[in-house]
């Protein structure tokens, strides 16, 4: 064999050798880069952006149901998926959440008297044919699931709640300071007195040392929407209903029939403080 062959042949391989080579230099670079890229974006956005993991809240709020009022706290355990990377923590998470809630219910039939045949002076600030004030205490446990959006800035968050709990209903009466008789709670035997008597004032501080003392359940079912633009805060409102049902008789009002079972829709609003573990208020 000659050189020149041998050279002719040497050269060939190197040929064929460049030809296969190329494109996985090329895929090399066209690729591997990128993605490396990427990864690292998203790991340096995650720990810029959440810092540590997010554990628990603490709220307080005012809430308005169509029978009443209430003024409430919030305490929430936040649960994260496992299948979710640490820096996606607040992206998809639960609450359990523990509420205590003190309020009053309120009759739908509830009406300021007028002033027909001047019975009742401009002053004078009572609620006409009121038998008891009806007062709550409120025991909750919640669940609060993630439906929509991520608590994140400038976005909101939709959350499914349920739960339920215990409430102690306290029943005081509604004394009344009427010209004829003095300060006097209702009674069937001055019935006529009561609604239609000449009344002077009510006896705001009266029927304290008279409550009655009456246990329930309650459960509750809503949306709950968190609009805060940081995650560690916490300003959300929430619209729903809640059932709740007492032992004995519930008398509000004296020309309604008592009753133990309360259906209403409400609409809160709370604000607070969401905490990483071992945090310190700033």
């Amino acid at each position: 064999m000659h050189i020149r062959h041998i050279f002719l042949i040497i050269a060939l391989v190197h040929l064929a050798t460049l030809s296969f080579a190329q494109p996985r230099k090329i895929e090399y670079k066209s690729y591997i880069p990128d993605s490396v890229a990427i990864v690292n974006l998203q790991e340096k956005e995650g720990r810029k952006k959440y810092g540590n993991e997010l554990k628990n809240e603490l709220s307080f709020g005012f809430r308005l149901p169509l029978q009443g009022w209430g003024i409430f706290a919030d305490y929430g355990i936040l649960r994260r998926s496992e299948a979710v990377k640490r820096f996606e923590y607040d992206y998809i998470y639960d609450t359990r959440v523990f509420t205590f809630e003190l309020g009053e219910k309120i009759h739908p039939k509830e009406q300021k008297p007028s002033l027909l045949m001047g019975l009742v002076s401009p002053d004078v600030m009572y609620t006409y044919g009121k038998r008891n004030n009806f007062y709550t205490a409120k025991l909750m446990y919640n669940q609060r699931k993630l439906l929509a959006g991520k608590p994140d800035k400038n976005n909101i968050s939709v959350h499914w709640v349920f739960g339920g709990g215990v409430s102690l209903g306290i029943q005081k009466p509604y004394y009344l300071n009427i010209a004829e008789l003095g300060e006097v709670k209702y009674h069937d035997s001055i019935r006529v007195q009561f609604l239609s008597g000449h009344v002077m004032n009510r006896s705001m501080f009266k029927g304290f040392d008279e409550m009655e003392f009456i246990p329930g359940i309650i459960l509750k079912n809503g949306f709950h929407f968190d609009f805060a633009r940081r995650n560690n805060r916490k300003s959300a409102f929430e619209i729903g209903g809640t059932l709740e049902y007492y032992f004995n008789d519930v008398n509000i009002m004296v020309e309604q029939k008592p009753q133990k079972l309360f259906i209403s829709a409400y609409l809160s609003i709370q604000l607070g403080r969401i905490k990483a573990p071992g945090t310190k208020k700033k």
